[in-house]
């Protein structure tokens, strides 16, 4: 057993980027993409402008009176829906870190429709509203 761990670890240590296989059956890379690291005031205002914006482009489907929306597709004819789940889907930013705020509130409404089966549109107001 200690050779193969010393085996492994050599191997490893040989290895300075790409992907190395080890052994038959390991595998491993290293990703040297760089991370935009954000804090304090400014995150969470822009995870917030992130919700505002994904709440203001699903309101318009809130209730019996909701109007249709138009969604783009890359493929074929455009989809015409009143669901406020397929909107929120359908929508990403192209800021980073505005799309994680969506993203979140796009899980809660998420699980809010697999429970409910409704009420995501309200979902998404109420986050907007609290600033959460």
């Amino acid at each position: 057993m200690y050779r193969f761990a010393a085996n492994l670890a050599s191997k490893a240590r040989i290895a300075r980027n790409g992907t190395q296989q080890i052994g038959t059956r390991l595998a491993w890379s290293r990703n040297y993409a760089a991370k935009e690291i954000k804090f304090g005031v400014e995150a969470r205002a822009l995870m917030l402008r992130g919700v505002e914006e994904l709440a203001d482009a699903v309101k318009v489907t809130m209730g019996p009176k909701g109007r249709n929306v138009v969604l783009e597709q890359s493929y074929g004819a455009p989809k015409v829906t009143k669901d406020g789940v397929t909107v929120a889907k359908s929508i990403e930013f192209k800021d980073r870190v505005k799309n994680i705020g969506a993203s979140l509130v796009k899980q809660v409404a998420n699980a809010t429709n697999d429970v409910a089966g409704d009420g995501e549109v309200s979902c998404f107001m109420i986050h907007a509203a609290l600033g959460v």
